[in-house]
């Protein structure tokens, strides 16, 4: 997705076997992520190939953590797992881990536990989309 998500291209990449979402317990609303990148003046990221595996890059992490600078300690932690990449989704404050199977997700989960203030859910790929599955 590019622009503000109007712009959809279909991708034929190979996506993770599972997820690891990582929910902290305040918002970053989406309006007010916007409102800083704006003030900020971050620039779009300039629009290039597909990559085969995505880099789970979002150009909304700078505002996000103007606004709620504890996920970059958050992030800090996950990127300590051994994942196919971290990222956030969204404008936030949920973050997320990428693994090639569930069992590594489960055993992710069970790392984090006490390690960050956060809810822990695990998804795996349906029919249409990702559905929480632990």
């Amino acid at each position: 997705m590019e622009g503000v998500g109007e712009i959809i291209t279909p991708v034929d990449i190979g996506l993770p076997a599972a997820f690891l979402l990582v929910v902290p317990p305040f918002p970053c609303p989406t309006s007010e992520v916007y409102r800083l990148f704006d003030e900020l003046r971050l620039p779009f990221s300039p629009r290039q190939g597909i990559p085969s595996i995505p880099p789970f890059s979002n150009d909304l992490w700078p505002a996000a953590t103007a606004l709620r600078p504890e996920l970059r300690k958050i992030r800090e932690v996950l990127e300590s797992i051994e994942s196919l990449g971290v990222g956030l989704s969204g404008s936030g404050s949920a973050l997320f881990l990428a693994f090639p199977s569930r069992k590594d997700a489960e055993k992710a989960k069970e790392r984090l536990l006490g390690k960050v203030e956060a809810k822990l859910y695990i998804a795996q790929p349906v029919d249409c989309g990702y559905k929480i599955v632990g």
